[in-house]
């Protein structure tokens, strides 16, 4: 379809501001899910609905068999801690929950199914649990198991085609209430986390350029003359490609234990790569343009399901920034939408890509 850069970014602009005021949390995603498929219908393309157990539905846009390509971007949000803002469009970028992660990756691949028309064997699955458990992705994988998919995310135009791992825990340590005056170091569990958080650093269980571990929130304590009776720790390790993540999470579960604690882990995923270069990161480059700068995804994504469910030939690319997601005034630029958009057109018109 012809449509100049000002009236692609008034469409997207709009469609976007649609969705985004259709609230859609992890485990509530269903105004979104039908929000989306009026766009959809609206532009006349074919929509399926593919019921998740416990979840609102995946949809299928556009091919309706198994495809030659999927699109793939997610429909529901993160829960926030603060209130969401209105959805609004101020100096050429729109604002709201979900407008880089993920809503404004569905609009981008919509106007690029504009821009393309129809292509036998290009589908838009729009899946649910993203943010949560991955179900809806998991079971498209499953469904569909298409050869070649490119999962929109904000990679600010970079092409990725491997993606992290991540080792994530609970860990605690356990003590003593007493009173100030009779505390010791030995035997406080502030202590016992300050020597693992230490001695991770001082001797690390993976060689740090392949496993980059943080604390991202510790608690206990509270009183001032009181020593505290436990402390809760939560640990997130990024595993890059190279690395084991489950030898790292045995290593440290080994760890924690002779520091006198102990560790639940909620997520444990190894990174992955391509084997070979990826064609459909070629064809995306060749359509990005020379200066196409590849990235390796930091963030888990839908990708990982498609990779290891159906074996896919996976790349993440998407206008827009994670680290403008998960956070308060998150916004993204319609421009970079549009341009997303034109290369991914280009990209589908390919007949390559259906073959």
């Amino acid at each position: 379809m012809r449509l100049s850069d000002a009236d692609a970014g008034r469409w997207a602009a709009a469609a976007l501001l649609r969705l985004i005021a259709a609230p859609s949390p992890s485990g509530r995603e269903h105004p979104a899910v039908d929000e989306a498929e009026r766009l959809a219908v609206e532009l006349g393309l074919p929509v399926r609905r593919m019921p998740v157990a416990g979840c609102a539905d995946n949809l299928l846009i556009g091919e309706q068999g198994p495809p030659a390509l999927l699109l793939n971007a997610h429909t529901d949000t993160v829960t926030p801690s603060w209130p969401p803002e209105s959805p609004r469009l101020e100096g050429g970028r729109v604002r709201g929950l979900g407008a880089v992660d993920d809503k404004g990756q569905i609009v981008t691949f919509l106007l690029a199914l504009q821009i393309a028309g129809p292509v036998p064997g290009v589908a838009l699955g729009l899946t649910v649990d993203e943010e949560d458990g991955g179900r809806g992705s998991r079971a498209m994988a499953a469904a569909l198991r298409p050869p070649r998919v490119l999962v929109g995310e904000g990679t600010g135009l970079r092409i990725a085609e491997a993606e992290c791992g991540h080792v994530e825990g609970t860990i605690r340590f356990h003590g003593t209430a007493v009173h100030g005056a009779y505390a010791e170091p030995r035997g406080n569990p502030i202590h016992d986390a300050a020597r693992l958080l230490a001695g991770l650093d001082a001797e690390p269980l993976a060689p740090p350029d392949l496993v980059k571990v943080v604390a991202r929130e510790i608690q206990g304590g509270g009183e001032m003359n009181v020593s505290p009776a436990g402390v809760r720790m939560e640990l997130h390790a990024k595993v890059l490609p190279g690395a084991d993540a489950g030898g790292f999470a045995a290593a440290l579960e080994r760890r924690v234990a002779a520091t006198g604690g102990e560790v639940a882990f909620v997520e444990v995923i190894g990174a992955f790569a391509p084997r070979a270069p990826s064609p459909l990161a070629a064809l995306l480059a060749a359509e990005v343009g020379a200066g196409a700068e590849r990235l390796l995804m930091p963030a888990w994504t839908d990708a990982h399901n498609f990779v290891e469910v159906s074996g896919s030939d996976v790349v993440v690319f998407g206008p827009g920034s994670l680290l403008d997601a998960h956070r308060p005034g998150e916004s993204i630029a319609v421009d970079e939408m549009v341009q997303a958009a034109r290369a991914i057109g280009r990209m589908i018109e390919d007949t390559e890509v259906a073959v």
